[in-house]
């Protein structure tokens, strides 16, 4: 008796908070790609991007504030996307994306797009009309002989923080057996990425 349900299915293969593929439903779409290459040289790009310095964010901001952030962050990524394109969770804070029928030049081009417009994102995870920080200040009221202390209160907003992202490229190549080996190659592109500082894309040629 098959006790798998449709409802099931869904949540076998997107992840629950930001709607994206999960890592084993991803690359499964990913090795179907690598096939569909060897057999008609149908071109794709595949794009692994992760959050710079996460781990800084995570420790400032509770969970829903780094949940809201994720769905942030994969929408922005999603709306840069075709219909075809597919985008996957591969870990915390870690993105894979497939760029169907696209070369390495397409693909470098989309990629900077997608990294500028996270740049720019401000991703306040503070409820509307809420602020970080407010500052006070004393003064010192002479009068009747008494000195009295007041507190006056300004409230300071303080800039919404920015996630930057670090996106590594590889494209499938002839002697290529494997996505594993396209996988890996994008991997390492991403690790120089991240040693430059981060907020920048990579290309492994």
């Amino acid at each position: 008796m098959d006790e798998s349900t449709p409802l099931s299915n869904h949540y076998a293969m997107y992840d629950s908070l930001t709607g994206a593929l999960t890592r084993r439903a991803f690359l499964e779409e990913a090795v179907s790609e690598f096939r569909k290459y060897q057999r008609y040289q149908h071109p794709f790009a595949f794009l692994i991007i992760e959050i710079d310095h996460f781990q800084n964010y995570a420790e400032r901001f509770n969970d829903a504030q780094r949940d809201h952030a994720f769905r942030q962050l994969t929408i922005t990524i999603a709306q840069l996307l075709r219909e075809q394109d597919l985008i996957g969770r591969l870990g915390r804070d870690e993105f894979g994306v497939l760029l169907l029928e696209t070369d390495e030049e397409r693909a470098g081009k989309i990629a900077e797009r997608l990294r500028q417009n996270c740049a720019v994102l401000g991703l306040n995870p503070l409820s509307p009309g809420s602020s970080n920080e407010i500052m006070g200040t004393q003064e010192t009221i002479t009068g009747g002989g008494d000195e009295q202390e007041t507190e006056s209160f300004e409230r300071h907003s303080i800039p919404a923080p920015t996630l930057t992202i670090s996106i590594g490229i590889s494209t499938p190549q002839a002697e290529d057996h494997s996505f594993e080996q396209v996988f890996t190659r994008a991997d390492q592109a991403l690790t120089f990425a991240k040693q430059n500082g981060g907020n920048c894309v990579e290309i492994w040629h």
